[in-house]
């Protein structure tokens, strides 16, 4: 079982906006994490945020790899046309509801 600490975590996410509208959003601490939405609708694209990074930080897991340490928000660099926000995840949940029988 994945300790308390390594099973809610959080990781800073830009949101990038696009010429067209939508995002591109990928996480600075993860190498491979990113995803994008082809709307305006910042719900929705934390909901896709949320599903990258946990089967991002699964698959991590699953190797045997250690998880990267967060950077804090106010040390993300950005453009004054993106956003920076935090994305909580449960990778214990996913990986129960994404297990094989």
């Amino acid at each position: 079982m994945l300790s308390q600490t390594t099973r809610q975590t959080a990781y800073p996410a830009i949101f990038h906006s696009e010429e067209n509208g939508g995002y591109f959003i990928d996480f600075p601490d993860i190498q491979g994490a990113y995803t994008g939405i082809n709307e305006n609708d910042i719900a929705y694209g934390l909901l896709m945020a949320e599903e990258v990074l946990e089967m991002v930080l699964a698959d991590y897991l699953e190797n045997h790899e250690c998880l990267p340490k967060p950077t804090p928000l106010n040390e993300i660099n950005h453009k004054s046309d993106e956003f920076v926000t935090l994305v909580k995840v449960d990778i214990e949940d996913y990986l129960k509801n994404t297990k094989k029988d």
